[in-house]
């Protein structure tokens, strides 16, 4: 999650969170928030509500142990409900003669319903990956725009980022799913340069190490 930076360094407009915990099957919730460090924010707190019978909006209290908290509502902001959403581990690969390796990328998409008449299907969301600036933030964060085309696997998307750490310029990614049902294709910063990309399913399992910059190769 994202927020307005409002207590953190000056080098990130927003600060980011991970957000993990359970949702009982009564509606209550349990969830701990860990900024990332981009802004110099480590802070964890612990959040517990109730979400409403319709599924539109969570509330209840948040609080950083053994210092202060308060209360919280977090409300649906897509009508109608997304059809569909992917959670997917990504992989850029640079250009022949650079020094540096692949960067890992963890992505959240979510889709509406297809056009009736083309098949695309609008898709949005964010992304989050290490930064490969030495001594600058932990991570850079963006967000996305593109579609999906379910019949022909194509994924086209626009990665956006959020001036965290300076970064404002935008990525064109495309791929196409593969017969293993991952994705494999370019990625492109206009002007610039550009390489490999490739994209996979993350289990429930698999989305804490990725959210940390960390995956694991398998």
């Amino acid at each position: 999650m994202g927020e307005p930076n409002t207590f953190g360094t000056t080098s990130a407009p927003f600060l980011h969170a991970k957000l993990m915990g359970s949702v009982a099957t009564d509606g209550k919730i349990n969830l701990t928030k860990q900024y990332d460090g981009v802004g110099g924010e480590i802070t964890r707190s612990s959040w517990t509500g109730d979400v409403r019978t319709n599924g539109t909006s969570i509330s209840g209290s948040w609080k950083i142990p053994g210092n202060w908290g308060g209360t919280f509502r977090l409300s649906r902001q897509t009508t109608p409900p997304p059809a569909s959403i992917r959670i997917l581990g990504g992989r850029y690969q640079f250009p022949a003669g650079q020094s540096l390796s692949d960067l890992p990328f963890v992505l959240l998409l979510t889709g509406q319903s297809s056009h009736s008449m083309t098949g695309w299907t609008r898709v949005s969301g964010w992304a989050k990956e290490p930064s490969s600036k030495v001594g600058g933030e932990p991570f850079l964060h963006a967000s996305v725009v593109g579609v999906y085309h379910a019949g022909t696997g194509e994924l086209r998307l626009v990665k956006k980022y959020d001036r965290t750490g300076g970064s404002d310029h935008e990525v064109y990614v495309s791929c196409v799913a593969t017969s293993t049902g991952n994705y494999s294709g370019q990625w492109l910063i206009p002007g610039s340069w550009g390489a490999v990309a490739t994209l996979e399913e993350l289990s429930s399992a698999s989305i804490p190490e990725w959210l940390d910059g960390k995956p694991s190769r398998r």
